[in-house]
């Protein structure tokens, strides 16, 4: 036990001795800091993009999404009852109403499209709630105009304000291939607006209650599908695919991750990509530390072969200098680590004053930092790995000192 204390406090007293060691020693911790600090930013910047994305996309879509395609009367009984094999995996599920339209205001047009949910249900579902940042969730008719929740691009693109009155056109007809298809025009009332975290989303969505998107077509108890909630989301590719195998067409499952896979599949090779890209910066901040440790053999012959006179073994000698590199490495990833924290506040404080994020190309405006445990550990492990190498070739030189050849010039 005193044999490896006392190794500790060599490496320690050698790495941090007044003079020229220190001041190289603080420079190679300074450098491994600086890319323990890149990796860190960067895998919480990319975990950080997935999980924002995952996130937005469970909000407002839910687990799975069940539509049953080419019927001009649905309803939601019946629908149930062909999902009725499947219960045992929801947990809850919400009916909703799909319209689309024009926006016509100011001057200004735009496509929408118009969701229709079940006040009872929906927020069992959707945690559309949160995502309110003007007015409240109110839906129903004011003098005979249906109050409806917008998304955040949409009412800045036309600057509308609560409590604002605007029309939509909705084309209406026997059924959606019906080719009597005629323009409705509906009066709506804004009694919020939405942060979807999605930038097409943002742009054209718009949420009412069921029961006024079905009198817009004159059709009570007509629904579009349904949205559950399952009881572990990890489950939603597997119900989703046996929906679609088991009951076939018209019906038509869809789960949160199929709205982006292309995306989510994109973000989880290039945080690979971008982890073995910025190691290269670790890799060559450690050859510093390796030139700081040869020079710390160089200057410690004497010493070295002093010790080894009075019985240290020179695996005692070459575990010192390996120490040192060790040393290094933790102070780096501890400092790296702290410095990397920093980085992550000013990443969020810019991102809230400027607008750095092309949301047209990443479908979010802005991302929400993600610190993972898991990423923290492979970041850390290979800043120690790599220090602990880079002062191999050093410590083996200084292991292999001869005493005589030590000591012959002092």
């Amino acid at each position: 036990m005193n044999r490896l204390f006392f190794k500790f406090w060599i490496a320690w007293r050698y790495l941090f001795e007044r003079g020229g060691s220190r001041l190289t020693s603080s420079l190679g911790i300074l450098g491994l800091s600086l890319g323990v600090a890149s990796l860190f930013v960067s895998m919480a910047v990319i975990s950080g993009y997935e999980t924002t994305l995952k996130t937005s996309l469970i909000d407002m879509v839910g687990h799975v999404l069940v539509v049953k395609r080419g019927s001009s009367e649905k309803k939601i009984d019946n629908l149930i009852e062909d999902l009725s094999p499947f219960m045992s995996s929801i947990k809850e599920y919400s009916p909703f109403l799909w319209l689309e339209g024009l926006l016509v205001h100011n001057g200004k047009l735009n496509g929408i499209l118009i969701e229709g949910v079940d006040p009872e249900t929906v927020q069992n579902v959707l945690n559309f709630e949160s995502r309110v940042i003007q007015g409240r969730v109110d839906f129903g008719f004011e003098d005979k105009i249906i109050k409806v929740l917008v998304g955040k691009g949409l009412s800045q693109k036309f600057n509308l304000k609560i409590n604002d009155v605007f029309k939509v056109a909705i084309p209406t007809g026997q059924d959606i291939y019906s080719s009597d298809v005629r323009p409705k025009i509906v009066k709506l009332k804004l009694s919020g607006v939405l942060e979807l975290g999605r930038y097409d989303y943002n742009q054209r969505f718009i949420m009412m209650d069921l029961q006024s998107a079905q009198s817009i077509l004159n059709k009570p108890g007509r629904i579009s599908g349904v949205r559950t909630l399952l009881n572990d989301e990890n489950l939603a590719d597997d119900v989703s695919f046996k929906i679609n195998t088991d009951l076939g067409d018209p019906y038509y499952a869809k789960s949160w991750m199929d709205h982006e896979r292309n995306m989510f599949d994109a973000v989880k090779l290039e945080k690979r990509v971008i982890f073995f890209v910025l190691l290269v910066i670790v890799i060559a901040a450690c050859f510093n530390v390796s030139s700081t440790i040869y020079v710390s053999v160089l200057k410690k012959m004497k010493d070295i072969s002093i010790l080894q006179a009075m019985g240290l073994k020179k695996s005692d000698v070459r575990h010192i200098f390996c120490l040192q590199g060790l040393y290094i490495g933790v102070l780096g990833s501890l400092f790296g680590i702290v410095l990397g924290l920093i980085f992550c506040g000013g990443f969020l404080w810019i991102q809230t004053h400027f607008s750095i994020l092309p949301a047209e190309a990443y479908k979010l405006d802005f991302i929400y930092l993600d610190l993972r445990v898991g990423d923290l550990f492979w970041v850390i492990m290979a800043s120690l790995l790599i220090c602990l190498c880079s002062a191999l070739i050093p410590a083996a030189k200084g292991a292999n000192i001869n005493i005589v050849e030590g000591v012959r010039y002092e």
